[in-house]
This record gives C-alpha cells, sequence and structure tokens, in this order.
C-alpha cells in the first residue's frame, strides 16, 4: 500500500510545521496489522520522505510507557514485508506466500493530538488485558500442545 498519498503531501504541505504546537493536528494513521505498532503522522517532510509523530506500541505495554513522539520513514515502513504463518493439517504443510506490509488507515479523519489521546484511552479502558494463565489452561483442556504456540506455526 502506498503510505504518502498525493492528497496528503498537499495536506501536510497546507498545514505546515506543527514544532511549536502544543496540541498538534494528526494527519495520518500508519498501522501494522500483524502487530500494536501505530504511527501518527503530524507532519512530513517530502524531501526525505520522512515523517514526525507519535508512534505507539511497539513494545506491548498497557499504559503507554515506551509510546514516544520521534520521526519515521515512510520509505522504511512501506519496505516492511511480513509473511503469514505456517499452517500444519495433520502430515500437511501450508506455507502462505503471501505478505503484509504496514497500512494507512483510510477512515482515519484528522484530530488533535489531545482528541486523540482522549479517544485511546477511553477505549482501553473498556478492553481489559487477555488473561494468558486461562487461555493456556484452555489449550491444555483442548488436548493441544501450548508449548508450540509461541512459534510461528497454527497447527489444526
Amino acid at each position: 500500500m502506498k503510505l504518502m498519498t498525493e492528497e496528503l503531501k498537499k495536506r501536510f504541505a497546507e498545514i505546515g510545521d506543527q514544532s511549536m504546537e502544543e496540541n498538534p493536528l494528526v494527519i495520518a494513521k500508519l498501522f501494522d496489522p500483524m502487530g500494536s505498532a501505530t504511527w501518527y503522522a503530524t507532519q512530513y517532510d517530502p524531501e526525505t520522505d520522512v515523517c514526525f509523530g507519535y508512534v505507539s506500541g511497539q513494545v506491548y505495554d498497557p499504559e503507554g510507557r515506551f509510546d514516544q513522539w520521534g520521526t519515521f520513514s515512510i520509505g522504511e515502513l512501506e519496505s516492511i514485508q511480513r509473511g503469514y504463518p505456517k499452517l500444519i493439517f495433520g502430515n500437511e504443510v501450508f506455507v502462505p506466500q503471501a505478505t503484509i506490509g504496514i497500512e494507512r488507515d483510510t477512515c482515519f479523519e484528522e484530530m488533535r493530538f489531545n482528541e486523540l489521546m482522549e479517544k485511546q484511552h477511553s477505549l482501553g479502558k473498556k478492553k481489559k488485558a487477555p488473561d494468558i494463565e486461562k487461555r493456556i489452561k484452555s489449550l491444555e483442556g483442548d488436548g493441544q500442545d501450548v508449548s508450540k504456540g509461541l512459534g510461528s506455526e497454527i497447527e489444526f
């Protein structure tokens, strides 16, 4: 997916430098569909193809202590391609050839950073962290080998 469209480039140019803005306007949201990382872009430099913005979820932490402001390269994000896990059906192994990369949230609507954080926190309060012990016990009860759950294989 093309992460930086001509329309977005024009919008970033209209908004300009927000480095001194206390509550910047978030223009675009990029995310890893196979992980938890999300990049919220507030500025874009077309000469370097680098954005400035808020990065969250690169390290799992419900408190968000590792989230931070910084720069990120659009070219680097576009180059990320991750494969799907190997599937095992009895004695047969299926290795999907498809890959997936970082995506742009095409439904994201511009909003001020503080408003975004309020929405994120209100959503987070409604969600409970998964109870891993309970999940392991349920897998053990199903007769599944939970030691294989840590790899990139799915067994049926």
